[in-house]
């Protein structure tokens, strides 16, 4: 006679419906038969790996928030929601079980009958997906991808389901350099803390073609004000990056001395003749140091007041020559420069 664990397995692998038991860590601990045809893998090739990753076809936001409030709860909860990758509409019920959940995925056919039943909701989420931004990311709190609109897949000539479940880090936008990787990562950990985070970057979708990006990360909120998950949203900016390379080669070209300073004083820009007379470098900080002492006061005066009103300044100063220490007079100009 079969034991009670051999007969429940029996069942399980007779089931129609796809059934996966996952821990605390949602690492897969067991899939039956169905679930092995979902994925088209064999159960070697992802038990013990984490289900986001293993199976990219069934990650959603909604299943993700799913999981979420099942672990919260201890409840049993069902979602329902379409797979772009399988181009499907899945039906999921969720149950805890001792240190994990098991979810059993049902393929819904009947759609036209279910149309109704489908929320407005997740309409506008595809709709918003595709159309709103071209390049939006839903990620979990710690850098997942969720979901992904199209355009940035097909950037990268990437297919959906290579980059859904894995880190958004990993991806040939961002893993290129670490330096660019790490501004990303950085980016998550602090909007992760529940704060909007705006960046500018650079990112390669593939060898040799690169796109500038102004990057808007937002966490969503839960009722009880914890982070479910990051919405990223990036605006190619390439053009207006190029037109201000040329503008800046342009003002390299010129013989007066041009810098941009931030209104706390902090360098932004120097044209390369104001490096040549001060012999000073990109890294280095510091227009005061240049001015003759007995100017300083003067010129930081005009500067500061030029800030709190607006209006343009003149006043005039001796700048140290880098090379042979000598001060020579100038003339200085400054226009302040406003946002919207």
């Amino acid at each position: 006679m079969l034991t009670s664990r051999e007969t429940l397995l029996s069942t399980l692998e007779t089931l129609p419906d796809a059934l996966f038991v996952v821990d605390d860590a949602t690492t897969i601990v067991y899939a039956n038969a169905s679930a092995q045809t979902m994925l088209g893998a064999s159960r070697e090739q992802f038990l013990g790996n984490p289900f986001w990753r293993s199976a990219p076809q069934l990650v959603s936001p909604s299943l993700y928030q799913a999981v979420l409030k099942t672990r919260q709860t201890q409840e049993p909860t069902e979602v329902e929601y379409w797979s772009p990758i399988t181009l499907t509409r899945l039906h999921v019920q969720l149950a805890p079980t001792i240190g994990g959940l098991t979810l059993q995925f049902h393929e819904v056919r009947a759609l036209a009958r279910r149309q109704e039943m489908v929320p407005l909701s997740e309409q506008l989420y595809a709709d918003i997906l595709e159309t709103i931004s071209d390049r939006l990311v839903i990620l979990t709190p710690d850098g997942m991808v969720l979901a992904i609109s199209q355009r940035p897949l097909e950037d990268a000539h990437l297919r959906r389901e290579e980059v859904v479940g894995k880190p958004f880090t990993d991806t040939p936008w961002w893993s290129y350099a670490p330096p660019v990787q790490q501004q990303l990562r950085a980016a998550i950990e602090q909007a992760s803390r529940r704060e909007i985070v705006h960046f500018e970057t650079r990112i390669r979708p593939q060898e040799g073609w690169y796109l500038d990006l102004a990057v808007t990360m937002t966490p969503h909120l839960n009722a009880d004000r914890q982070v479910e998950y990051l919405i990223y949203a990036g605006l190619d900016i390439t053009a207006r990056k190029r037109a201000e390379e040329g503008l800046r080669v342009l003002i390299d070209t010129i013989p007066q001395f041009v810098w941009m300073m931030r209104p706390d004083g902090s360098a932004e820009y120097h044209n390369r003749c104001w490096y040549d007379y001060t012999s000073m470098t990109p890294e280095q900080d510091g227009w005061i140091q240049c001015l003759h002492p007995d100017d300083r006061q003067r010129a930081l005066g005009a500067w500061q007041t030029s800030i709190q009103t607006g209006a343009p300044y003149e006043v005039e100063q001796r700048l140290r020559n880098g090379i042979t220490g000598d001060y020579r007079w100038f003339l200085a100009r400054g226009v302040p420069c406003k946002d919207a």
